[in-house]
C-alpha cells in the first residue's frame, strides 16, 4: 500500500499564558506517553549564532576574523526591537555584536483559516527592524524556521510553504492548522535573499540549516510521518551537504527501519556533521551519530549516559572533537518528575555525563526540548523551553556552565520562559524568550532577551 503523509497535529484549544505552543509538536514516545504524557519533543528549531573561529554553538558557524576591527556592543539600554503583534521568533544567527538576522513567522493563534506569514529581521544600529519586502520573495502561506550566516554578506535561511489542514475540534468548530507541504530554502548574497530550488527537498514540516562556510553547510529536513499499515509508523528525514554549490542528498544510512525521529544538525569541521534524535520505536538504539570521511558512526543513550529511553534534544559544538548534547533520561531528578534534565560531553575519546545541581525546587524541571548553548569550552547556557514557570513571580530557570560546573540561574523578572541564547561575542547575546506579562492570546515565542555581561535584560519593543 502506498505510504500516506499523516500530518502533526497539536491539542485543540488555547495554550495556558506563558507557555509555547508549537504548531510542529514532535511525535510522542510510547514509553514517555505513559510515564509522562505532557512531554514533548520539540523541532524548534533551535537556534544559535556565533563569533568566533574557537566559540561555535550548535549549528551556526564561527565568523571568520578579518583585519576590520571588531565592533563594539550595543549598552544594553540602547538596544531596542520593532517586533510586530503575534511574532513568533525561531531562530537568530548574530555575525557581530551589531549585526545579525532573526526568522520566524506570524499566525493566528485562535487557529482560524488564516495563513502564517514569514518573519525576518535585521539587528543593525542596536535595533530589531522587520524586513518588510520577504513576503514578496517568499510567497504567501510560508514560514522560516532557521537561519545560519556564514559572514555579513552570505547566509542561508530554510521554512516551508504550507497548505491548510482543517480539523473539528472537540467543541464541534472548525480550527485550521497550517502544515508544511514543500522545503523553502532562501540564499543571502550580493545584499539580497533569493529563493534556491532543492530538487530532493519533497516535504517539509520543519527544516534546519548549518553552514560552516560560505562553501559547506548542513540541512535537515523533516518530511512528515506515514504509514505503510494503521499500527507501523515511519519518518522521513533528509539530510542535505552543500558543497561545490549544490544541495546534496546524504543519506542516513543507520536508518534501516525508518523509526529514528532527529531533532538537531550541527557542523564544525569540513566533510563532517553531528545528529541527534531519539528512536521512534522508544528502544535504545540512537542518540547521536556523527558523519565524517564519507560514514557514520553512532551511540545509543546508554553509550552518550542518558540511560535507557533517554532522548536527546540540541547539540552544541566548541570544536571539531568537543560536543556537547542535552535532553532529559529518565530517574527520580525530583520527587514528582520522573524526566529530568541530562548534559552529556564527547572529548574525542568518549562521552562523560555531566554532573547537575538538584532542582530550584521541589517541582523539578521539565526538561523536553531542552536547548544549550556553549559560548567557549569553559561556558555554556542550557535553557528548559517547555518548563512552565511555577515560582511567583514566574521566572525562567536555566543551567550555567562556569569553571567547569553547572549551576541553577534564574533570570530575572519579567523572563517566564527562555528558548534560546545566540552569542554575538563571549559575552553577549540574544534570547528568544516569553515574558511573565504576555498574558493569553499574545504570541510565545515572541519576545527577545539581551545577554550582556552577565546580566539579562529584556529588550524594550518600540
Amino acid at each position: 500500500m502506498e505510504p500516506t503523509v499523516q500530518p502533526q497535529r497539536p491539542a485543540p484549544g488555547p495554550h495556558p499564558a506563558g507557555t509555547p505552543g508549537d504548531r510542529h509538536p514532535s511525535r510522542r514516545r510510547p514509553l514517555i506517553a505513559l510515564l509522562a504524557a505532557s512531554l514533548l519533543i520539540a523541532l524548534s528549531a533551535a537556534l544559535f549564532g556565533v563569533f568566533g573561529p574557537q566559540l561555535r554553538y550548535s549549528k551556526h558557524p564561527a565568523v571568520a576574523a578579518t583585519s576590520t576591527p571588531t565592533p563594539a556592543a550595543c549598552a544594553s539600554s540602547a538596544v531596542s526591537a520593532s517586533l510586530p503583534a503575534h511574532s513568533r521568533i525561531l531562530d537568530i544567527s548574530m555575525t557581530s555584536a551589531r549585526d545579525g538576522w532573526a526568522v520566524g513567522q506570524m499566525w493566528d493563534q485562535s487557529h482560524q483559516a488564516t495563513p502564517p506569514s514569514p518573519l525576518m529581521f535585521r539587528f543593525q544600529d542596536c535595533h530589531w527592524m522587520p524586513v518588510s519586502d520577504i513576503s514578496g520573495i517568499t510567497g504567501p502561506a510560508t514560514e522560516l524556521f532557521s537561519v545560519t550566516m556564514d559572514s555579513q554578506t552570505d547566509g542561508w535561511a530554510v521554512g516551508a510553504y504550507d497548505k491548510d489542514n482543517p480539523y473539528v475540534q472537540a467543541n464541534g468548530t472548525t480550527a485550521h492548522e497550517w502544515i508544511g507541504i514543500k522545503l523553502l530554502v532562501l540564499h543571502y548574497f550580493d545584499g539580497q535573499w533569493r529563493p534556491v530550488d532543492v530538487p530532493a527537498g519533497g516535504n517539509a514540516l520543519s527544516a534546519q540549516v548549518a553552514m560552516i562556510s560560505a562553501d559547506e553547510g548542513w540541512m535537515l529536513v523533516d518530511g512528515g510521518k506515514s504509514h505503510t499499515d494503521p499500527y507501523t509508523p515511519s519518518y522521513a528525514y533528509h539530510l542535505f551537504h552543500y558543497l561545490d554549490g549544490a544541495w546534496n542528498p546524504v543519506p542516513l544510512t543507520f536508518d534501516t527501519s525508518g523509526t529514528l525521529e532527529f531533532s538537531d544538525v550541527t557542523a564544525a569541521a569540513p566533510g563532517e556533521c553531528w545528529v541527534v534524535g531519539v528512536d521512534g520505536t522508544g528502544r535504545d538504539h540512537f542518540a547521536v551519530a556523527h558523519y565524517a570521511n564519507g560514514k557514520w558512526q553512532t551511540w545509543s543513550s546508554e553509550q552518550v549516559g542518558a540511560g535507557a529511553y533517554g532522548t536527546l534534544d540540541h547539540i552544541a559544538l566548541t570544536g571539531p572533537d568537543d560536543a556537547w548534547v542535552v535532553g532529559h533520561s529518565f530517574y527520580p531528578f525530583a520527587q514528582s518528575q520522573n524526566f529530568g534534565p541530562f548534559i552529556s560531553r564527547f572529548t574525542g575519546t568518549g562521552w562523560v555525563k555531566q554532573d547537575l545541581p538538584a532542582a530550584l525546587d521541589q517541582h523539578g524541571v521539565d526538561a523536553s526540548s531542552m536547548t544549550i548553548t556553549m559560548v567557549s569550552p569553559a561556558e555554556g547556557w542550557a535553557f528548559f523551553p517547555l518548563d512552565y514557570p511555577r515560582s511567583s513571580p514566574p521566572q525562567a530557570k536555566a543551567l550555567h556552565y562556569i569553571d567547569g560546573h553547572w549551576q541553577w540561574v534564574m533570570l530575572p523578572y519579567p523572563i517566564a520562559v527562555a528558548y534560546s541564547l545566540s552569542p554575538s561575542s563571549p559575552t553577549q547575546g540574544f534570547a528568544v524568550v516569553t515574558l511573565a506579562d504576555s498574558g493569553a492570546g499574545a504570541s510565545f515565542e515572541g519576545d527577545l532577551a539581551y545577554y550582556d555581561d552577565g546580566a539579562w535584560s529584556v529588550v524594550p519593543n518600540r
